[in-house]
């Protein structure tokens, strides 16, 4: 079931999607908050707080992955959902 209405008409997000989407911003702001950064004259980090190199790249790429399972997820739900729907009437 969409959300409500954008301005234009148009349904918006899920209320589940909002959901996840106000979680991940809100850590991030809450990691953020507490995270000194330093910067060098040349505008280098002195003091990076996240992953760098090979398990900041494994990080993001196991992010990826999972988002990508879950939306595979989603769409196979939603089309054995279509399909019983079809098979009904």
């Amino acid at each position: 079931m969409p959300g409500p209405a954008v301005a234009d008409g148009r349904p918006g997000l899920p209320g589940g999607l909002r959901l996840i989407i106000a979680i991940l911003l809100g850590d991030g702001a809450w990691q953020l908050r507490g995270a000194r950064i330093v910067e060098q004259n040349n505008g280098q980090l002195v003091n990076n707080p996240g992953p760098s190199g090979a398990p900041g790249f494994v990080l993001v790429v196991a992010f990826v992955a999972v988002l990508a399972c879950w939306i595979l997820f989603a769409v196979r739900q939603i089309l054995i959902g279509h399909e019983a729907i079809v098979d009904l009437v």
